[in-house]
């Protein structure tokens, strides 16, 4: 297996949690992101067909206009909103031009 065929990301698990933030509407969702509907529906894709091994079942169903969470979706979320939140900080503290430093 490799990790190219990996379909988790820190970008799809923030547009995950961001879909569940709008109550699964793709338009707002699209829009809090700066991308097209059509860009997101994509991303989305592996989270609704499921993507074996990586995604055996799918987080979210489509509910006609809206997706709504899977229960394997409902067990991921608070995973995939710390790991959002979490890489966000990284992405700010890396941008800054921070090193860490040693403290004794």
């Amino acid at each position: 297996m490799s990790e190219a065929s990996n379909p988790l990301s820190p970008g799809l698990c923030r547009t995950f949690v961001l879909l569940i933030k709008h109550d699964g509407s793709v338009t707002r969702t699209a829009q809090e992101l700066g991308l097209n509907k059509a860009s997101v529906s994509k991303q989305l894709r592996p989270l609704v067909h499921g993507t074996p091994p990586w995604l055996p079942r799918p987080w979210l169903m489509k509910d006609g206009k809206r997706f709504v969470l899977t229960d394997e979706g409902r067990a991921m979320l608070p995973t995939a909103k710390e790991l959002s939140q979490r890489w966000g900080q990284f992405a700010s503290f890396a941008s800054a031009g921070n090193t860490p430093g040693l403290t004794v």
